[in-house]
């Protein structure tokens, strides 16, 4: 809950953010950096390996990753309002608190 956030902070809303922010702008920086890490993220859902072969489940995969999507620009929110990258990995490490506790408790 922690090391993936500060590295993927630094990495999404820090050096690709700051990379395409000097040509294209921030709002447009921010959505290339919310676009790579949903997709990224689809690694955790809606590729699956069943019964030695893979699937990829078109329905959920892309509800996913619209959902990373969101949560990425929520995060880059979090950077701008604290006025540092900090102020994301935090958000990041929340949403992460959240929802390993809503997995463990409400759905296992």
């Amino acid at each position: 809950m922690l090391f993936s956030p500060i590295g993927e902070e630094l990495l999404f809303r820090g050096l690709i953010h700051d990379s395409f922010a000097q040509d294209v702008g921030n709002f447009r920086a921010s959505l290339i950096d919310s676009s790579a890490f949903a997709l990224i993220h689809l690694s955790h859902f809606g590729i699956l390996y069943i019964d030695g072969s893979w699937t990829f489940a078109w329905l959920p995969a892309l509800l996913w990753v619209v959902l990373m999507f969101l949560a990425s620009r929520l995060f880059y929110r979090c950077r701008v309002w604290a006025d540092s990258i900090w102020g994301a990995v935090c958000c990041h490490a929340g949403f992460n608190l959240g929802m390993t506790y809503f997995i463990y408790f409400y759905i296992l």
